[in-house]
């Protein structure tokens, strides 16, 4: 079987994150692209290799939907170029490492191998013993993370037999994440509990209680300023990506952070200095929680000195049936930008959904009308794409 002189040459295939394998730090698969149907084979093969796998198994993941007019043939092909891969290494026979016997393949158990999924698996395991001592069970979780470099064969992802084994070793990344930061949390080490939820973020950016657990550990360490700039900006991410609103949990953390912020004891020139925005160009685009009080205090000031104030609502829409969400997003970045630039510093603004755009307008109704109309002829000016419309409502505040 084994060619080489090293006999104990060991396999090691990186399954998390982009795909690669290797022979004694040789690559395996020089053109992965090339073969990703081998490659396919060579995956499903090592992932089951403790057992013999009937051809009828291999040919449904691999070729879904008698996506091949001869599979079994196909299959036989597919082996072959497995097999020519793993001998043009020069260290194994490709008929040792692949074994067929009557009607089953199987990927030969004697080549010892490594398989970072599985590692972090076992790690895992390991870490839920509760009898270890807790800075101990923190180093094989932290371990078990440091292995996960996102979704399992992600260029593969799409491919049926991929997705519940993605899924799969995604929630154990998950498991440990959640299990490691509740120990970390008992022990107060909430720096590494930031750590570990800005690298999960990267990987997960709509994963909500990854957010939720980075404000706590911001807060914690006393970074109550970063925790603010990383609302704001999650806000805005999900209204812009999603069309949804934050999770009460995470908006109840920001009205606290907001009043714990505001109850700081400090003098007056601190505060005149955090307040102070000196590069503040245009309209104030905030957060709708923002606007919904900015809104609140502008109709008590209107009715009580009798100004003119009003509330303008833009509704993006389009003239047929648009499929591609990506041509909403684009035309609405470019709504905010012009907004923004086009309106004064006393006028707020703020993204109510999706498609939909608040004004605050301390104007008079004809004024209104006015600095809207040359808002939109500006935005069909700079973005000339016929099929989008925006409505416009205007009504008084009061």
């Amino acid at each position: 079987m084994l060619t080489g002189s090293d006999e104990r040459i060991q396999l090691e295939v990186s399954l998390s994150g982009r795909f690669n394998a290797s022979l004694g730090q040789v690559p395996l698969f020089k053109n992965a692209e090339r073969s990703r149907q081998v490659i396919s084979l060579f995956v499903f093969l090592l992932l089951h290799r403790f057992e013999n796998i009937s051809q009828e198994r291999i040919i449904e993941a691999l070729w879904p939907e008698d996506e091949s007019d001869d599979p079994v043939n196909a299959l036989k092909n597919l082996v072959y170029r497995l097999r020519k891969v793993i001998s043009c290494h020069g260290t194994l026979d490709g008929n040792d490492c692949v074994v067929s016997k009557n009607g089953t393949y199987a990927w030969n158990c004697d080549i010892p191998c490594y398989i970072d999924v599985e590692e972090m698996e076992r790690l895992w395991q390991n870490a839920k013993d509760n009898k270890l001592p807790v800075p101990e069970r923190i180093d094989l979780y932290k371990k078990a993370l440091s292995l996960y470099r996102g979704r399992f064969m992600e260029d593969f992802y799409f491919e049926g037999w991929v997705a519940p084994i993605a899924s799969y070793y995604q929630n154990i990344y998950m498991n440990c994440l959640y299990e490691v930061i509740k120990l970390l949390n008992e022990e107060k080490r909430y720096e590494e509990i930031t750590h570990l939820c800005e690298a999960a973020i990267s990987m997960e950016p709509y994963e909500e209680t990854l957010h939720e657990n980075l404000l706590k550990s911001l807060i914690n360490s006393g970074k109550k300023g970063r925790a603010l700039e990383h609302y704001n900006y999650i806000s805005k991410k999900f209204y812009k990506d999603l069309g949804v609103k934050l999770c009460d949990s995470i908006r109840c953390l920001y009205k606290e952070l907001i009043n714990d912020l505001k109850s700081s004891e400090t003098d007056i020139t601190t505060i005149k200095e955090e307040m102070n925005d000196p590069e503040a160009k245009g309209a104030f685009l905030c957060d709708y929680e923002i606007f919904k009080c900015i809104y609140r205090l502008e109709s008590r000031t209107a009715e009580r000195a009798g100004q003119s104030v009003f509330l303008c609502l833009l509704t993006m829409r389009s003239t047929i049936d648009i499929n591609r969400n990506d041509v909403i997003v684009i035309a609405m970045d470019k709504l905010e930008k012009i907004i923004v630039s086009s309106l004064r510093k006393g006028d707020v603004v703020s993204r109510f959904s999706p498609t939909q755009f608040v004004l605050l307008l301390p104007l008079s109704y004809e004024n209104g009308e006015k600095v809207v109309a040359r808002l939109l002829d500006r935005f069909r000016q700079e973005y000339k794409n016929p099929l989008i419309k925006i409505d416009v409502n205007l009504e008084p505040v009061i």
